[in-house]
């Protein structure tokens, strides 16, 4: 009988140094990994998954307490950092699960209710899911003692492992200033030791179409913030159309912030030549616009501040126009 006491790392090396040649050779007879010993499965880096431990708990070198858990008993974070996993990650990662095990525990704690509620290892646990596993090994932590500390911890060791991206940030700090985790974006950037100029910048690509910003996603990498303002500059100065496709353009040949800010003030210039642009004035201020296509197919009528009933009165006059025009045919 093995005690909890000798399930240390060399503990466990030591144990599994005194199987039988015998039993070795029957393990690897009947499939290896299947036949193996609790104490093989948290010692390896390789835990499979597939198998519950007699005993699930020993010390890992970092002198957290290593447990084997079922995924039924463990919860996302709910203010996880890494928001963006792509299906392909997914699969990819779960293939991986499946051939080699799982070599890096996820980083967990215990909740008030002995569920186990991950701080960092989302992916992993869609991964093993997906995989058809039953268990997760865990690294435990202390229970965060806030939310806005269990978000920092999370972020910290995600960037160890990948940096985050900028939609990454734009969505967890939209989701932390929205449940009042943080209460200003003062509060966040004072937080995260970044400055609230920043914190605005990131949360302001969110102001982006929803289908553009999904095409984002998918990007194989993540743009950087400058990338992304030079973009949304685009988007808002030559279309939405323009947008989409110089994301396709970019998926496939990238471009840089300077080049996207080309694009921009080249396509602006070039539409500004093709249009005939007129000032409406009101009172003797500019309250509008008319911009007529080179070609004549396209009227675009832009007026703001003015009072409704000149409003309703334009508005009237450019139906009774067309309803004249439609009957002289």
């Amino acid at each position: 009988m093995v005690t909890k006491k000798e399930l240390s790392l060399g503990g466990l090396s030591a144990v599994r140094n005194q199987r039988s040649p015998q039993a070795a050779e029957a393990a690897m007879l009947h499939g290896g990994e299947k036949k193996r010993s609790a104490l093989d499965f948290l010692a390896d880096e390789s835990f499979t998954g597939k198998s519950p431990a007699e005993s699930n708990t020993f010390t890992g070198k970092s002198g957290g307490e290593i447990v084997v858990a079922p995924l039924a008993d463990i919860s996302p974070n709910p203010h996880n950092a890494r928001r963006l996993r792509s299906p392909a990650w997914i699969e990819e990662l779960a293939a991986s699960l499946a051939a080699d095990g799982q070599k890096v525990p996820a980083a967990a704690f215990v909740d008030a209710n002995g569920r186990y509620t991950l701080i960092d290892g989302e992916t992993r646990r869609q991964a093993a899911e997906k995989a058809g596993l039953d268990f997760l090994k865990l690294h435990l932590h202390p229970k965060p003692k806030t939310d806005a500390e269990l978000y920092r911890l999370s972020r910290t060791l995600n960037a160890e492992r990948k940096d985050m991206s900028i939609l990454d940030d734009a969505y967890a700090w939209r989701e932390l200033l929205t449940s009042k985790v943080f209460a200003t974006h003062q509060e966040l950037a004072q937080n995260l030791g970044i400055s609230p100029e920043h914190i605005s910048n990131v949360l302001g690509i969110l102001e982006l179409p929803t289908g553009v910003l999904a095409l984002l996603d998918d990007l194989p990498e993540p743009p950087g913030i400058r990338w992304l303002i030079a973009f949304k500059a685009f988007i808002r100065d030559v279309g939405e159309e323009e947008g989409v496709a110089l994301i396709t353009r970019h998926a496939k040949d990238p471009l840089s912030s300077r080049e996207v800010d080309r694009l921009r003030v080249k396509s602006v210039a070039a539409t500004r030549t093709r249009t005939k642009f007129s000032s409406l004035k009101f009172d003797g201020r500019v309250k509008g616009s008319l911009q007529l296509s080179e070609d004549g197919s396209r009227l675009q009528i832009n007026v703001q501040a003015l009072p409704g009933e000149v409003l309703d009165e334009l508005a009237d006059e450019i139906e009774k126009l067309i309803r004249r025009r439609e009957k002289a045919k």
